[in-house]
């Protein structure tokens, strides 16, 4: 069942997909399949970023609560309940911490590591002493990695060119402000 959201919040964060790289750990190696699901053991080794989970569950909002908000038809809806979905660590948190009742049906427990605090560090200062065009590059250094985790890669574009042309065109608009990927 859905519900239109009676609110919606929009925020911009300063440098978002670094900070998520610099802050938090990623899986990087399946542990174990859970035989025994215990929530309260999940959520505390999530919340200390010991473990993280991929979890199969049935929720349901037992409250007024705010909801998830998932695109459908290219539209901002409110889930009250669903079964059967996956999720992650964070969501799980997520739908505790906000008064779900879940039901964990399947759990596969992964290593976490920090991948990308060395990767971050070393562009965003670069980033942070530069300007122009190399600025511009090095934000790109930083944003484009953590986004090609979500691509679409059913939507991209791909251009052959050679250099006489690649100049041509970067004449007639700024290469820079789209997202194309051009190749000589």
């Amino acid at each position: 069942e859905y519900v239109k959201p009676e609110y919606l919040n929009v925020y911009d964060i300063n440098s978002l997909y670094p900070s998520a790289m610099y802050n938090y750990k990623y899986s990087v190696r399946l542990i174990e399949n859970e035989k025994i699901i215990n929530p309260e053991h999940i959520y505390e080794n999530i919340k200390i970023q010991k473990y993280n989970y991929l979890l199969n569950v049935d929720y349901i909002n037992i409250g007024n609560n705010p909801n998830p908000v998932l695109t459908s038809h290219s539209r901002l809806v409110a889930l009250q309940q669903n079964s059967n979905q996956w999720i992650t660590g964070r969501e799980f948190m997520y739908l505790i911490d906000n008064g779900f009742f879940v039901n964990i049906n399947k759990s596969f427990k992964f290593e976490n590591a920090y991948l990308f605090q060395d990767y971050v560090k070393f562009f965003y200062n670069k980033k942070s002493h530069s300007k122009g065009m190399e600025k511009i590059f090095y934000k790109h250094m930083l944003n484009d990695l953590y986004g090609k985790f979500g691509q679409n890669r059913q939507n991209e574009k791909y251009f052959f060119m050679d250099n006489q042309n690649i100049n041509l065109l970067d004449s007639k608009i700024k290469l820079y402000d789209f997202n194309l990927n051009i190749y000589s």
